[in-house]
């Protein structure tokens, strides 16, 4: 997930531009492993809204969080992760 801080004249200031990040999970066997992801991503400053598929190896995570911090935060918990696509 990617976020910038941009400006412009009619905003007044500075507004923070929210990004959709896929991650690649590896080593998920089952729904425990798909709820401890979950709650994990949850728990990183700046997700707003995350989904992870047990069928596919993958999460989808929204908000201004940092894609690293995420990625750091599934290797954390014992799995395996890497960034796909952020947009």
């Amino acid at each position: 997930m990617l976020h910038s801080l941009i400006t412009h004249p009619l905003w007044g200031g500075y507004k923070e531009v929210l990004m959709a990040v896929t991650l690649e999970v590896g080593g998920m066997t089952c729904e425990h492993c798909v709820r401890a992801v979950t709650k994990t991503l949850q728990a990183v400053p700046g997700v707003d809204n995350v989904s992870v598929s047990l069928a596919g190896g993958r999460a989808q995570v929204e908000g201004a969080a940092d894609p690293q911090a995420l990625v750091r935060a599934i290797k954390q918990e014992g799995y395996e992760a890497n960034l796909v696509e952020s947009q």
